[in-house]
């Protein structure tokens, strides 16, 4: 784990603090200023804090209480100086417990290679206060936030775009309906149901999805896939010749394909399984009215045109 630097120059009224994490700098700004994020990583581990207001603009004051196990508080309260961002996070400190002793903290974020090097610089209105407050024990609580902000950090992280390279290129699309789908006394049916492509837009941000399907009265369409709303997972917005806008939540780990929405009286969940050498996707969609009981739809068996991923 990366460690949390701390350095306080002789007669300086400065406390540098420097910590690199394994996220995206955008990740690392909330964690900042959302404050259901800041209370699962402020502070040492044997003090619960409660956010009393955080209100992040320029101008915008917080307050805070930190309390121990035996009931004892300490409060916190500063405010906001011009509008925070990844650039600068600048606000004031003060601990209620000697008030009149404010310090200036500015809190930048540099991101490098898909990591982020936060720098902290505490500023003191003299070297006494600078040196009782390393005195008071703060060492211990800023290390402890580092690491607890570093977990947090990677429950939190977005799932990596690397993992949906497996699904670049061209397939061939197979759909298989059970007897009576098309109505009483039709046959169990499985037949070429179209193409899909996907590619990356450029950055890596979004994948592209289209489809083509030759099944009579089914869409074809697009759907636009990026980061989701909880960790490991995407959004997939789908659009299609209807005139269909939806939105699906999407995981791929283990080599199991996930697609799922819930819909008022339409759920509708998609299981498939990625075949070790990334040539076949074969799963189904099902459909719920409540989310409880389900009901296979139909299957849905996707085969990449001219081989498999290593082949291209």
């Amino acid at each position: 784990m990366t460690k949390t630097v701390i350095t306080a120059e002789p007669g300086m009224p400065l406390i540098t603090i420097t910590r690199d994490f394994d996220a995206p700098r955008d990740l690392v700004f909330r964690a900042h200023i959302d404050p259901e994020l800041l209370v699962r990583w402020l502070g040492p581990r044997d003090l619960t804090t409660t956010i009393d207001r955080y209100d992040a603009r320029d101008g915008g004051t917080w307050r805070y209480v930190q309390k121990d196990a035996d009931g004892n508080e300490y409060g916190f309260h500063g405010v906001f100086h011009g509008t925070p961002s990844p650039d600068a996070i600048v606000q004031t400190f003060e601990f209620e417990g000697v008030p009149g002793h404010v310090m200036l903290d500015t809190t930048t974020l540099e991101q490098r290679d898909g990591r982020t090097l936060m720098r902290t610089v505490s500023s003191f209105q003299s070297v006494e206060d600078r040196d009782a407050m390393i005195a008071s024990g703060m060492e211990r609580g800023v290390r402890d936030s580092g690491d607890r902000l570093a977990e947090l950090l990677a429950a939190e992280r977005p799932a990596s775009p690397d993992r949906l390279d497996v699904l670049v290129g061209r397939w061939e699309m197979e759909a298989s309906f059970e007897p009576g789908y098309f109505g009483p006394g039709t046959p169990a049916t499985t037949s070429s149901a179209g193409r899909t492509t996907f590619e990356w837009l450029p950055g890596k941000f979004f994948l592209i999805q289209r489809f083509v399907v030759d099944q009579p009265g089914a869409p074809s369409g697009i759907a636009i896939i990026g980061p989701g709303e909880k960790p490991e997972t995407w959004s997939q917005h789908y659009y299609d010749s209807r005139g269909v806008a939806r939105v699906y939540q999407m995981s791929l780990a283990d080599g199991i394909v996930r697609i799922w929405r819930e819909a008022p009286g339409f759920w509708q969940r998609y299981t498939g399984v990625l075949s070790g050498d990334g040539a076949t996707i074969s799963g189904a969609w099902e459909r719920s009215a409540d989310g409880r009981e389900w009901q296979h739809d139909f299957g849905l068996t996707y085969t990449r045109a001219g081989g498999t991923a290593h082949e291209g």
